[in-house]
């Protein structure tokens, strides 16, 4: 499946590599800059941040809804003995966020104002949109956790160097508690990958880890597990369980005659019957067999109240 990817990834345009290139690319060229021109940082960024806004707008056109599986899919090789690749690709949860980040990006860059160092403000929201668009995108596990750690840098410092009171308070909180969190979200990736490797290797893609959960719930790698009637003890378990209790074999014979007759019960008796059976005193053995006649007269038209025979046959 990986070779059929990288083959198509070769014959089309990786769309979804380049919206994660453009912003970084913008990045690069807001560095480049002079600081004697401020006046081009914003504008400049905004040209790539909307670049890569026209080419979300490109997937969600060319998004085929009939289709249920990840579209646009580019797959490289990256670490080839860890079974890490760049694999990224879309479905219909994350082609939304993909386009809510397309556009609200160069909206940002053009409506809000650093007031100070427009140069660093415009690379830091260009990489972070770059980060963003690689962790909604993001096929493969590894590179999910790449992509997460890009996106933590530009939001500290955004939240650090443009933020108001208390900004580097905020910053430096967010910041241990995200990392503590990566911390803890790489030992789970990890260990997804290795538990899930069996005989067939250590793979990081979302794809593949998933069809092999399903395999295993299908059980085509467990033994096959028996059937019913083939698995042993089963009928010596039940006829001793009618044996030992109290009535349960005249209650078993009672309901095959009411079935050999083709009564048909409404669905409050056989409740009721059994409700009655399990809580049935040690001492009124009799009690199932006087129901079962019970529920005989009562279906075939001649029937006291239940409550009234009980009363007189128990008591004798």
């Amino acid at each position: 499946m990986i070779q059929a990817l990288a083959a198509q990834t070769e014959a089309s345009f990786p769309v979804l590599n380049a919206l994660i290139i453009v912003p970084i690319v913008g990045a690069l060229v807001v560095t480049l800059l002079p600081k004697s021109r401020p006046e081009l940082m914003r504008p400049v960024g905004a040209i790539f941040s909307a670049i890569a806004g026209a080419l979300s707008l490109y997937v969600m056109a060319e998004f085929s809804i009939s289709q249920s599986d990840f579209q646009f899919q580019s797959i490289q090789s990256w670490i080839p003995s860890l079974g890490i690749n760049w694999h990224v690709g879309v479905d219909g949860i994350s082609l939304w966020l993909v386009v809510l980040t397309g556009l609200i990006t160069p909206l940002v860059l053009v409506a809000v104002d650093p007031h100070h160092d427009p140069k660093p403000y415009t690379a830091w929201l260009l990489l972070l949109q770059a980060g963003s668009f690689g962790a909604f995108m993001a096929l493969d596990l590894f590179l999910f956790f790449v992509m997460f750690e890009i996106v933590l840098v530009p939001m500290y410092m955004l939240i650090g160097g443009w933020g108001y009171d208390d900004r580097r308070y905020a910053a430096t909180k967010f910041f241990l508690y995200t990392m503590a969190g990566s911390a803890l979200m790489l030992v789970a990736i990890v260990s997804v990958a290795t538990l899930s490797a069996g005989d067939q290797g250590i793979t990081f893609s979302v794809i593949e880890l998933a069809e092999r959960q399903g395999r295993k719930k299908k059980g085509i790698n467990r033994r096959p597990r028996l059937r019913r009637q083939d698995q042993p003890g089963q009928r010596g378990a039940r006829q001793l369980r009618r044996r030992t209790h109290p009535g349960g074999a005249r209650l078993h014979e009672g309901l095959r005659r009411v079935r050999n007759r083709r009564v048909r019960p409404t669905l409050a008796e056989p409740q009721r019957v059994l409700w009655r059976r399990v809580h049935v005193p040690k001492g009124r053995r009799e009690a199932p067999a006087l129901l079962l006649r019970q529920h005989e007269r009562r279906h075939r038209g001649a029937a006291a109240p239940l409550h009234r025979r009980r009363s007189r046959r128990v008591g004798r």
